[in-house]
């Protein structure tokens, strides 16, 4: 029979391998890419505040611009502003950003609790992708939809100036 050989390990002391495994877990990590987060910069929006009383309007603006139309507006009574030169305002490089199928912008109703029929505002989003000289105005009709459109109908024509 052969003799079967054994392999003796080193034997280590309890203090030595008490002081591996601590070794171990402060051990530094790699360095680490810290990322760090810039806030987003949020792009200045220009804002126009009209009533459903005025009829004219101008706002001045630049290549790559974005601007809102907020026009104030009662829902509830079945009147609704609505965008009439779409396609005129695409061909010139001035894109809609948030109108609806029936060419309304956004309607924000008012905060206060209990003020049921109250008026709101209509918000109209746009964005300027080139100036030229030749910048279409924006036309807004308030009417009902329901009903032909009529000379009486309120409307609102904002000019486009190059700023």
């Amino acid at each position: 029979m052969e003799e079967e050989k054994k392999i003796e390990k080193p034997v280590e002391k309890p203090e030595e391998e008490e002081k591996k495994k601590i070794e171990k877990q402060v051990e530094k990590p790699e360095k680490e890419e810290k990322k760090i987060e810039k806030p987003e910069e949020k792009e200045e929006v220009k804002v126009i505040k009209l009533d459903y009383k005025d009829t004219k309007s101008e706002i001045k603006v630049k290549d790559n611009e974005s601007f809102d139309v907020e026009v104030k507006g009662n829902i509830s009574t079945g009147y609704v502003w609505y965008l009439l030169n779409e396609e005129e305002l695409i061909e010139a490089g001035i894109t809609p950003l948030n109108l609806n199928e029936y060419k309304t912008g956004d309607y924000v109703s008012p905060k206060l609790k209990g003020l049921l029929g109250a008026s709101g505002t209509f918000i109209f989003k746009f964005k300027v992708d080139k100036v030229t000289e030749a910048l279409p105005s924006i036309k807004l009709i308030y009417r009902r939809s329901w009903i032909p459109i009529k000379e009486s109908d309120s409307r609102i024509e904002i000019s486009l100036k190059p700023e």
